[in-house]
């Protein structure tokens, strides 16, 4: 008997888990159908004007010509084969 019990339970959750998705996912279509367009004018911006504004809020051209040198530093491990190395 308390196996029934427990699957009932079970089989519920996941009937409302499946309700609730395809709500959420009906409510999604429905909000971006109705959704203006990105640019009212329909045109998108150039790659080249985004990657200039970026260079420019992340300190500018010159901040990125002086930099001379980088250092990366990270772990990698493999569990099955019992190795471990720091690299840099």
């Amino acid at each position: 008997m308390l196996n029934d019990a427990t699957t009932t339970t079970r089989s519920n959750r996941t009937g409302s888990r499946v309700a609730s998705w395809s709500l959420s996912g009906a409510l999604l279509l429905t909000s971006l159908a109705g959704a203006p367009p990105a640019f009212a004018d329909g045109e998108l911006p150039m790659a080249e004007s985004i990657l200039d504004g970026y260079v420019e809020a992340t300190g500018g051209r010159d901040a990125y010509d002086s930099v001379r040198n980088r250092v990366s530093k990270g772990t990698v491990e493999m569990v099955a084969q019992g190795i471990k190395l720091d690299l840099t």
